[in-house]
């Protein structure tokens, strides 16, 4: 018999690099955000990004908070994927609703 408090599936946790690196994509994209101008944002520069988006660093939370201040999101959401401290107007911009 399974143990039910193993995890079976494949899937990555929320705060995985992976998932946080497709969130920092996702949202550079439906900002319509070169990687040089996110950069500019986040106190970083476009390489730094790219990193980022391809998960072989993660950014800080200073770094995000940059973020989260210019474009309404929040932390939770970049860190963790919770969408219940999102505007609608957020969401929908990020295609969640």
């Amino acid at each position: 018999m399974a143990d039910p408090a193993v995890k079976h599936d494949l899937e990555p946790e929320p705060h995985a690099p992976e998932v946080i690196a497709t969130r920092i994509k996702l949202v550079r994209d439906r900002w319509g955000l070169p990687q040089t101008d996110l950069g500019t944002i986040c106190g970083v520069g476009k390489n730094t990004v790219s990193h980022w988006e391809h998960g072989r660093q993660g950014p800080t939370v200073a770094q995000m908070h940059h973020l989260v201040q210019h474009t309404g999101l929040s932390l939770d959401w970049i860190y963790l994927g919770r969408q219940d401290g999102l505007s609608l107007a957020t969401a929908r911009k990020l295609g969640l609703v």
